[in-house]
């Protein structure tokens, strides 16, 4: 994809996004649009002042205005926060891609679907992230049994464990992906760190369960991202 393509189709979502993750902003739609125009603005500078990208100019302060929160309303049309904002930015960049470059954009999705590489990859990555955790569950199964066993209650966020697992894989693998796999002993490093001061108020038995859980999951985010790596021919790290 040509560079004024590219530059325009991932610019132009987060140009006009990213005023509504500032509270001060998000809070008043005049600085939300704003602020988004302004970076629309600059992301579209090298094609105005030409009818599409002054179209995408007003779709992006259009977006700001629509999705900000102003302070006071009690029931905003579109929620804050939420899975929205990804479908949001996606959109933007199809339209902002194809408005500026129809067919560098078809080409360019035409050569992702069709790329070896890239199908190897998300493989890797989906393999890494949700069959890794089944094989981090399986592992952990007989401990978690024990723990259950016990009447201490444990207090945690339904799910957390397992969406930190994903999170942990997917950063470990993309670091690994891109030749830096020392980076698992720093994300290893901080997960201890972060969950240090609560091991003594859990039950005995739990450093060990989060220990085996954490090498697991990282062992198995390592191995996969050096198996996709020796598979796409440029070595296992």
């Amino acid at each position: 994809m040509p560079d004024e393509v590219a530059r325009i189709a991932a610019g132009l979502p987060v140009a006009s996004l990213w005023p509504l993750a500032v509270p001060h902003l998000a809070q008043k739609r005049s600085r939300a649009t704003t602020a988004a125009a302004i970076s629309a603005a600059y992301i579209l500078a090298p094609e105005l002042p030409d009818i599409r990208s002054l179209s995408l100019l007003a779709l992006a302060a259009f977006t700001a205005f629509v999705f900000s929160d102003p302070a006071g309303q009690e029931e905003p049309a579109i929620p804050s926060g939420g899975t929205w904002q990804p479908v949001v930015g996606l959109l933007l960049a199809s339209i902002a891609a194809c408005a500026i470059g129809f067919e560098q954009a078809r080409e360019a999705v035409e050569a992702a679907i069709g790329s070896n590489d890239v199908a190897l990859v998300v493989t890797g990555l989906f393999a890494c992230i949700f069959l890794g955790g089944s094989f981090v569950a399986w592992v952990l199964s007989p401990f978690t049994a024990k723990l259950d066993e016990e009447d201490e209650p444990r207090s945690t966020l339904e799910n957390a464990g397992r969406y930190i697992g994903w999170f942990e894989r997917a950063v470990l693998f993309a670091f690994v992906m891109g030749g830096a796999p020392e980076a698992a002993a720093i994300a290893l490093a901080a997960k201890s760190f972060a969950r240090f001061p609560t091991f003594r108020e859990h039950q005995e038995g739990f450093a060990e369960y989060f220990l085996i859980g954490s090498l697991a999951s990282i062992a198995v985010a390592v191995a996969v991202a050096a198996a996709t790596r020796g598979a796409l021919g440029i070595g296992p790290f």
